[in-house]
């Protein structure tokens, strides 16, 4: 999950570039939205570029939830927490169905 983090992205995705691990072991689900920086752009960059070397990368920029009565980034109410459930198993149930273990 990144939202608006274009500032420590290139160094996040540098740490998943040089894991000691085969990349063509490696599957990578990103979820973004709700960004007020170009996160989404680097993001997509790193994916098309990484695609083929890594088992499978998603990229979902989608965002159809308003957090109209949010407080703020880090003051969080029910509906952002189910949110991110539904993030979860949404991640676990493409990787059920791609065999991804």
């Amino acid at each position: 999950l990144a939202r608006s983090r274009a500032h420590s992205l290139p160094t996040w995705l540098g740490l998943i570039e040089n894991l000691n691990y085969p990349k063509s072991s490696i599957a990578v689900y990103i979820q973004t939205d709700h960004n007020q920086d170009n996160t989404p752009l680097l993001l997509l960059e790193w994916s098309n570029r990484a695609r083929e070397v890594y088992q499978d990368i998603v990229l979902n920029t989608s965002s159809h939830i308003s957090y109209t009565q949010s407080l703020g980034p880090s003051m969080w109410e029910e509906d952002r927490y189910l949110h991110m459930m539904r993030i979860r198993q949404k991640v676990l149930d493409h990787a059920r169905f791609r065999g991804i273990r």
